[in-house]
């Protein structure tokens, strides 16, 4: 089976329409034809694809689509610059967090926003690429 073929057996095998399923992925109803039909999803959308397989123990499009997710990652030689990106991701939220307690004001909560983004960039990065070890950073 094919990405495209797995995208569309999820779809049916959760009994949803292109338009509910776009709905549930907080993608438009275009991007889940042309997935179905020759384009392949962006890791997020995968890592969503990934979330509702794994959800509905629909198991044999969760090893699919974790297939997919791990070749994103590019093999081995893509592997030390992962951990690099995740550990200045986890430094930058640590300094952040540091500061947010010396402000006030709207330079506050645009800390607290900026931190929150580093935060879900660091979980996402952890989801997508399981494979590496994020365990010394944080």
């Amino acid at each position: 089976m094919d990405i495209h073929e797995a995208v569309r057996n999820l779809r049916t095998r959760l009994d949803l329409s292109q338009q509910a399923f776009a709905t549930k992925l907080g993608i438009s109803i275009r991007a889940v034809a042309n997935y179905e039909k020759d384009r392949i999803p962006t890791g997020s959308v995968l890592v969503k694809m990934k979330r509702l397989a794994h959800q509905n123990s629909i198991e044999d499009i969760e090893q699919l689509l974790n297939k997919m997710l791990g070749s994103t990652v590019g093999g081995e030689k893509n592997y030390e610059l992962l951990r690099r990106v995740y550990d200045y991701l986890f430094d930058a939220r640590t300094n952040i967090q540091d500061v947010i307690d010396k402000v006030e004001g709207e330079s506050r909560d645009t800390l607290q926003s900026v931190e929150w983004d580093l935060g879900s960039a660091i979980d996402t990065l952890r989801e997508v690429h399981p494979g590496v070890d994020y365990s010394e950073g944080g």
